[in-house]
């Protein structure tokens, strides 16, 4: 989805949600509307079998797809001319984000576009197996099952606009890791759960970057363990001790006229990472 600022552009930027969030979601729409009033041209992605598209892919997507966050990087280098391009990830997508621009500079992928001037990762989830057990953790389990309705949800759909791939074969009750292990392992390749996630999750790259990346995570971050994420020199990391999961709020008003620090931490962010004061 893209939306066009009314001054003049002075850059785009792709916006990569989480999971469970398309581009018509609260969060990227917000944050959207506001680069929109800085002067960016906004494009906000879907994944697979998610948001307008949803009966576009019958392959599903997964934290690993890292070539669709090529695509998209390469569709918006190709769109609007030659304006710099600042890349925004969230949680998984941001992920799939640094995983990518990390196999790219370590030549596994295509390179990364000449015009991408940076990356934003917001609360990235770059180990997944810490997740999934940080997950039947938090808040008692009350967050895997969130997830996990997500994830059903997504799978009912799916087998819904494809006939074709017959009926959805689950246990009654599961948790997230036992659906990837049951279902997004086993629709891409995958032996199981844990061959999924040391494929897909993006700490092993997290030293190949070289793309001026900005980080934020915290310290009460329920699904990213900072004692198990060494950022190295090449990503500025800003930890914070609270914030959560993409929950990073302020006390006062922030120069958008509300208390969604975050908002303001990536509009610093794209402004600094493109020299803009």
């Amino acid at each position: 989805m893209k939306n066009r600022p009314s001054a003049p552009p002075r850059g785009k930027i792709l916006l990569i949600p989480g999971l469970g969030t398309s581009a018509l979601s609260v969060g990227p729409s917000r944050i959207a509307r506001k680069l929109n009033d800085l002067g960016y041209i906004t494009y906000r992605f879907n994944h697979r079998g998610l948001g307008q598209g949803q009966t576009l892919a019958k392959g599903t997507y997964h934290a690993g797809r890292s070539l669709d966050a090529e695509a998209s990087l390469a569709a918006v280098d190709t769109d609007e001319g030659e304006l710099p391009i600042i890349a925004l990830g969230f949680s998984l997508g941001g992920n799939l984000l640094l995983r990518h621009a990390g196999r790219a500079a370590a030549a596994h992928e295509n390179p990364l576009p000449k015009s991408l001037k940076g990356i934003v990762a917001l609360s990235p989830i770059v180990e997944l197996e810490e997740c999934t057990k940080a997950l039947a953790k938090a808040g008692f389990g009350l967050i895997d099952r969130k997830f996990v309705q997500h994830a059903l949800s997504y799978a009912q759909r799916r087998h819904k606009n494809w006939p074709e791939l017959g009926p959805l074969d689950l246990p009654r009750k599961f948790s997230l890791y036992q659906f990837d292990d049951l279902y997004t392992a086993k629709q891409n390749g995958f032996s199981g759960a844990l061959e999924y996630y040391q494929f897909a999750s993006a700490k092993t790259w997290l030293h190949h970057i070289n793309v001026p990346t900005h980080v934020l995570m915290a310290l009460n971050d329920p699904l990213v363990i900072p004692a198990h994420i060494s950022y190295p020199s090449n990503i500025k990391a800003t930890i914070t001790k609270s914030g959560g999961h993409l929950g990073f709020m302020s006390k006062t008003k922030t120069p958008f006229r509300d208390y969604f620090w975050m908002d303001h931490f990536i509009a610093t962010s794209v402004n600094s990472l493109l020299s803009i004061e």
